[in-house]
């Protein structure tokens, strides 16, 4: 059950081919690695704004793949926001312990027209986007990202 391939199925059986679940990304929670992922939908390097503690904002190095670990790691928004694919989300609610409180860490994130949902299983990150314009909602993606997170994390992964 390790191969890129077999992660790829998940994602796509249990998400994106559902209908509610508009781009998807599973990496590794350690180091950021591509398990599986909707073309193209990944985290990417660039440079940015990003608003500084005294409220000016500066230019910097935007690197997805550290926020999403460090976000990961910490269940906290980093200065950059929460960034994916080169889009900036809102963190709207955060549950440490998992909304079901299975100790599944999951952030519900926010953006004009559309949003999503990132779990934190034991090894892996799973993030999922809706689109409004889509006829996709966020209740549904949280909940095909939820289900395929709590099953990962109870199988160990």
């Amino acid at each position: 059950m390790g191969t890129t391939a077999t992660w790829q199925q998940y994602l796509e059986t249990q998400l994106t081919d559902t209908g509610n679940v508009n781009e998807a990304l599973m990496i590794g929670k350690q180091d950021a690695a591509v398990w599986a992922g909707t073309p193209e939908f990944l985290p990417r390097q660039y440079e940015g704004v990003v608003t500084q503690d005294d409220g000016t904002e500066a230019k910097q190095t935007i690197n997805e793949a550290v926020i999403l670990v460090t976000i990961a790691q910490t269940l906290r928004k980093p200065a950059e926001g929460l960034r994916c694919n080169g889009v900036k989300y809102m963190p709207v609610r955060t549950y440490p312990n998992g909304s079901a409180d299975d100790g599944l860490a999951t952030m519900y994130f926010k953006k004009p027209k559309g949003g999503g949902c990132l779990v934190v299983t034991n090894q892996s990150l799973i993030l999922g986007t809706f689109d409004e314009a889509k006829g996709q909602t966020g209740a549904a993606c949280n909940y095909a990202v939820e289900a395929l997170g709590r099953y990962l994390y109870q199988a160990g992964y």
